[in-house]
């Protein structure tokens, strides 16, 4: 039984091949043609060999799997070259200033690669290994830009001395409340609901901290990134080796993962407080 759920898909991909697909239509116009049942008959005990035993073949099933990895592989790449194409229309839209900047180190990214490629000195071997990291950094330097102008913006619109405003506020009539005698079952209650709006409050402001501090980081983190690649550039005019380049970018790939990780937990605090503020 779980072998038929197991092999199930190979049958449908076997019984799917273009050629399969064209013999059963020629076998079959051929029959109609001659008004001659026998190359049916044929055509449909040939099928039954080929049902029976290539999609069960170990050859036939790495065939499909391997298409299927390839098909795979090739859909993530449509769905990040479209998410980098958003990403940067939106920035372009949203700031003209970082878009420029990007528009810059995507120059200075296409000259190494320009470089590394130039007759005579055979570096684009020797280079390839960095040049995948140079193109890692390129595409993190995309999400870190679009992750600076969400936070960015979003820090503009908020008030944070309004925020503590409202939290000392909340904290006196609290306060207040607990050292009157009067209603003390009707203030436990108020007493209550006005807490929890301090913890949201509070909340709000170690979200706001945390946005702060990770927007610093992808701040330095650009411009480590856009002084790297420019040294990279300067350094290929006399480029001998990889060591001659005299940037460790397995470093600063590093500090890069670092960066998208913090931002991750930023981004999970976020949602979490979200969630927090729609339960009370």
């Amino acid at each position: 039984m779980d072998d038929d759920k197991n092999n199930g898909p190979y049958y449908k991909e076997a019984f799917n091949e273009t050629a399969n697909i064209v013999g059963l239509v020629i076998v079959g116009a051929l029959s109609a043609a001659t008004l001659n049942p026998v190359p049916l008959f044929i055509g449909a005990g040939l099928e039954a060999l080929y049902m029976l035993f290539v999609p069960d073949s170990k050859p036939y099933k790495r065939l499909v799997d391997l298409k299927k990895r390839i098909a795979e592989k090739e859909e993530e790449e449509n769905t990040e070259k479209l998410s980098k194409e958003m990403k940067l229309a939106n920035l372009e839209k949203r700031d003209s200033n970082l878009f420029s900047r990007y528009k810059k180190l995507r120059k200075i990214h296409n000259e190494i690669f320009e470089r590394s490629n130039q007759p005579g000195k055979k570096t684009a071997d020797l280079m390839n290994p960095e040049l995948e990291k140079i193109n890692y950094l390129l595409d993190s330097y995309v999400n870190f830009l679009d992750t600076y102008v969400q936070y960015k913006e979003y820090l503009g619109k908020v008030n944070e001395k309004a925020i503590q405003s409202d939290i000392d506020r909340l904290n006196k009539e609290i306060f207040d409340m607990t050292m009157s005698k009067k209603g003390a079952k009707k203030n436990d209650e108020l007493k209550k609901l006005k807490q929890k709006n301090v913890d949201i409050l509070i909340k709000r402001k170690e979200r706001i901290t945390q946005m702060g501090n990770t927007l610093s980081t992808i701040n330095a983190q650009l411009e480590i990134i856009e002084d790297t690649l420019h040294l990279i550039n300067d350094q290929m005019v006399s480029f001998q080796s990889p060591e001659s380049m005299g940037v460790d970018l397995d470093e600063l790939v590093s500090g890069v993962e670092n960066t998208e990780q913090a931002i991750a937990e930023t981004n999970k605090f976020l949602s979490d407080i979200s969630r927090l503020r729609t339960t009370n």
